[in-house]
């Protein structure tokens, strides 16, 4: 078959980098969507072979994306794998009732994305693609077979995320004290997400744990006691971060 397209709709820059490094190793054409809205209009026009997508979107959440695109004829039966933390039941069951074909909890791990994309798309495309390469070098091509085979480094996937999240660390903090500074609820709310979904990909639950705190403190016109709250949670994160530096730098 032709080079598999993949779209990937995840509101982390790092894990919607990390995710399309894997995939375009096995030769996909991977597109990417930050939001709701970007990544319905993605998968309309774009018609791709499989879907990535997140349920905490800016703009319209994966289940209302899931709804959107059930509408229509064009993207109705493109198949979708759900990214989560949650283990919330009812959210699953929203989304296996939508028609979601596979379900992959975080922290993600090359193996289940690997497995997700051949069980979906099928003819052990993505094996294919890599066994291929190794014509010529038979341990390389013995290795591959038994990593996809029986084990895979589940640590791998994770190593990569963490060394792209590193990346992000200097901008992740210069962006929560410029919120700070400026009491901006909303930039503020917008990189505690994003620092919140990552923090249980990379293995640091704190981060989760500080960000799920923030996200449900941080709101509209708080008074100066809320927003001293607030900061004191957002140094703690911030001190999480220099931790996550200092331990993998």
């Amino acid at each position: 078959m032709d080079r598999v397209k993949i779209l990937v709709v995840d509101d982390s820059d790092f894990l919607r980098e990390a995710i399309k490094k894997f995939l375009e190793d096995y030769e996909c054409d991977v597109l990417v969507s930050s939001d709701g809205v970007s990544g319905i209009q993605s998968i309309v026009e774009s018609k791709p072979d499989l879907v990535f997508l997140d349920l905490l979107l800016p703009s319209i959440n994966g289940i209302d994306l899931l709804k959107v695109i059930k509408m229509f004829d064009e993207s109705k039966d493109i198949p979708v794998v759900v990214i989560t933390g949650s283990k919330d039941a009812y959210l699953i069951k929203q989304c296996i009732d939508l028609g979601v074909q596979k379900i992959l909890n975080k922290p993600l791990t090359r193996k289940g994305i690997f497995n997700a994309v051949e069980e979906i798309i099928g003819d052990r495309v993505l094996s294919k693609v890599k066994l291929k390469k190794y014509i010529g070098e038979p341990e390389k091509k013995k290795e591959f077979e038994k990593e996809h085979g029986k084990h895979v480094n589940a640590n791998q996937i994770k190593r990569d995320l963490i060394k792209f999240f590193l990346k992000t660390i200097d901008s992740s903090k210069s962006t929560i004290l410029s919120a700070l500074e400026a009491k901006n609820e909303l930039m503020l709310r917008n990189i505690i997400h994003q620092l919140k979904g990552a923090g249980s990909t990379i293995g640091y639950p704190r981060l989760t744990m500080l960000g799920d705190h923030l996200e449900h403190k941080i709101r509209d016109r708080m008074n100066e006691i809320e927003w001293r709250e607030v900061e004191i949670f957002s140094m703690e994160v911030l001190a999480v971060l220099d931790l996550i530096h200092d331990e993998n730098s």
